[in-house]
């Protein structure tokens, strides 16, 4: 009864900035998760399915990854309760996305 689905949203801005987190629960992926990266990008601790968590991040440290939905509750309260690990998933991914993912340095590298 507390989910509220939004559908699709021209600004995430004033969404974002009231959330806990970001989840990715998809049951299948391919390519670029860019779910994933935008809640990086605004700041939020990811949580997100075995499957559409990217392979370039470390799973623990810059995303909460879970198997099934007994896991995902398990991360968001983990979130929820404990702040401390909620702000170093969140620092810890916006440095990933920084530096791994600066376009410059992706640029350079393509051009090279």
């Amino acid at each position: 009864k507390n989910v509220r689905v939004h559908g699709p949203v021209k600004k995430l801005d004033s969404l974002i900035k009231n959330s806990i987190c970001g989840i990715s629960n998809l049951k299948t992926a391919t390519g670029i998760q860019t779910k994933v990266f935008t809640y990086i990008s605004f700041g939020l601790p990811c949580v997100a399915s075995l499957k559409s968590c990217p392979e370039n991040l470390v799973k623990g440290k810059e995303v909460l990854t879970y198997k099934n939905d007994k896991e995902i509750l398990s991360k968001i309260y983990k979130l929820i309760e404990n702040k401390k690990v909620s702000n170093t998933i969140s620092n810890n991914g916006f440095k990933v996305l920084k530096n791994r993912f600066n376009f410059n340095k992706v640029y350079g590298n393509y051009l090279k």
